[in-house]
């Protein structure tokens, strides 16, 4: 019989206790986290329980003022036949106002329920992991009390108690991100009781208002200009400026008086008033702008825009497609949409014709590919992504098939490459002196840049996440030729065999920013994430939110706008 020389035993007891204590460790660290996320699961369903007792509470105050509306109209029909049928038509005015009310709140208690069963799930899996966790605690206490474990088990138990952590850290994520649905639920339906409100004011304004006798009188009723103002309120102001001015008998007859008011309305700033015309306009919109070009073709805007991020590659994919016998694209960036007005759009199309002519001119180098029927046009400007809602709505609303390109990139590095770019690197260790210049070169401005986010649930909101394409900086220095190949694809041009790909990008090579700037951009940016996938997710909830929220304006407007016709005819009696 071979013996252990006892050296050799003591190392392995030793080694054993200690892979013992280190699992004991980490099932206290596991045993931590259940007991967090039992409290952070206390916490959501008692705010759940307060978003459903508030959303009650609204429905019933909604109810009785019905109920008193009623009364109102039974303690009054006595006093004629005519005051009868103009009560009956308020009360029908004031139940279908609350019928919608309460249909929003069924929307809502049905969102509320769909996140209770969401809830339910993560108590399941919780209990799930509560289990494994007392498996681990089992199997923990079996080797302190059994044989020495082998390096094999160990190795498994260790792949275990991580596989637990990365489900908790799940769990965590997932709860988290059903209380920032609730929230935005309340915070939505709030908006819709407001804008309820304002349709209603605004449209017995506009019933009383006195008529005006051309477009150019519209600035003596229009008054400041909201931050954003929802589309259904834009179009109905709209049809209602255009029957005040008098340019037409009945609203939808005439497309070309809807584009001239929207010129006038581009023309003054108001972009969400000129959006809503445009829009009325239709299909026909691209007739209005177009334009003849050198050859005899229409040319009325541009097929795809390259929006931003400043510092993000955007130039080099730009001198990329410029190189495409299918593609023109304009010189500088226009910076026609993020403009603040006086200029109509037949200046914006003029520039595409011009540059239309210089591309039937230019020589390729070394090869004279055939001329497309029709070239793509494009123009880029960075800062067409951090634009303001009501000028992405008019964008869309002049060029709704656009296909549209995104470059994002590390927003501290770009962050830290667009201050460089605009010369004041040597304030990147003074905050306070970055903080005294003017605004679009303040450290606000650079980081507002970088909220990729913000930006693109804005743009999704006005066009499809299919038709906005998404490039990461990171893969230019890579796949320079496969970003070519699917920006190409993107905006409907033929696979170049031979593509003039600059082959230099731009990338930063010093140290990165200086400790205190670097500080203040990782404080800013420590909720903001730029991956792909994640951005893409963002876009797909703002496009849904955008569709169920037209949904219910529409009816919304439908309904307010039978409430005007109804107090209409009641003062008209009167």
């Amino acid at each position: 019989m071979e013996l252990v020389p006892r050296g050799e035993l003591a190392r392995e007891r030793q080694a054993s206790a200690d892979a013992v204590a280190a699992l004991e460790r980490q099932l206290k660290l596991a045993k931590g986290e259940r007991a967090a996320l039992r409290g952070e699961l206390g916490r959501l369903q008692a705010a759940f329980e307060e978003a459903t007792t508030e959303l009650w509470g609204k429905v019933q105050r909604e109810r009785a003022r019905a109920e008193e509306a009623q009364r109102s109209a039974a303690l009054l029909k006595s006093s004629g036949e005519a005051a009868t049928t103009r009560l009956w038509a308020k009360l029908d005015k004031e139940q279908k106002r609350a019928d919608g009310e309460q249909k929003r709140a069924d929307e809502a208690l049905q969102a509320l329920a769909h996140m209770r069963s969401s809830v339910h799930d993560a108590r399941a899996e919780l209990a799930v992991a509560q289990e494994r966790a007392a498996m681990a605690e089992a199997k923990a206490k079996q080797f302190a009390s059994a044989a020495p474990p082998s390096v094999v088990e160990l190795a498994q138990v260790r792949a275990k108690l991580e596989n637990e952590s990365l489900l908790k850290h799940a769990m965590k994520e997932r709860l988290r991100e059903q209380s920032t649905w609730t929230d935005a639920l309340a915070a939505d339906n709030e908006s819709l009781r407001a804008e309820a409100n304002e349709l209603m004011v605004l449209l017995a304004d506009a019933e009383a208002g006195p008529a005006l006798d051309t477009a150019d009188d519209l600035l003596t009723i229009l008054g400041p200009v909201p931050a954003r103002r929802s589309e259904v309120v834009a179009e109905l102001l709209a049809e209602n400026l255009l029957m005040r001015c008098g340019l037409k008998r009945k609203v939808g007859e005439d497309a070309a008086e809807y584009f001239r008011l929207g010129r006038s309305l581009q023309m003054q700033g108001s972009f969400d008033l000129a959006a809503a015309a445009y829009r009325k306009v239709g299909p026909e919109i691209g007739n209005f702008l177009a334009q003849p070009g050198p050859d005899g073709r229409p040319i009325s805007g541009p097929d795809f825009l390259i929006i931003g991020a400043p510092r993000a590659g955007t130039t080099w994919l730009k001198r990329a497609l410029s190189f495409h016998p299918e593609v023109m694209m304009l010189a500088g960036e226009p910076q026609f949409f993020a403009m603040t007005g006086a200029l109509g759009p037949e200046h914006y199309v003029t520039r595409f014709a011009k540059t239309g002519a210089r591309f039937l001119r230019r020589d390729r180098k070394e090869r004279t590919p055939a001329r497309p029927q029709r070239p793509i046009h494009g123009e880029k400007s960075t800062t067409y992504l951090s634009m303001a809602e009501a000028q992405i709505s008019l964008c869309a609303a002049l060029y709704p098939k656009a296909r549209i390109v995104c470059m994002v990139r590390d927003p501290i590095a770009r962050a830290w490459s667009h201050i460089k770019f605009d010369g004041l690197a040597e304030f990147g260790g003074d905050l306070r002196k970055l903080a005294e210049q003017p605004y679009w070169q303040s450290l606000e401005a650079f980081i507002r840049h970088g909220r990729y986010a913000q930006h693109l649930a804005r743009w999704a909101r006005h066009y499809p996440p299919e038709q906005i394409h998404l490039v990461d900086f990171a893969r230019l220095a890579t796949d320079p030729d496969g970003v070519y190949r699917d920006v190409l694809a993107h905006i409907g041009a033929q696979a170049d065999p031979e593509p003039l790909v600059p082959e230099q990008v731009n990338q930063s090579i010093d140290a990165g920013p200086p400790e205190r700037l670097k500080g203040a951009l990782q404080k800013a940016y420590e909720k903001e994430r730029h991956d792909l996938p994640w951005l893409r997710a963002v876009m797909e909830r703002a496009a849904t939110d955008a569709r169920r929220r037209r949904r219910v304006t529409k009816k919304l407007r439908h309904a307010i706008q039978h409430n005007t016709r109804v107090l209409a005819e009641v003062r008209q009696e009167q």
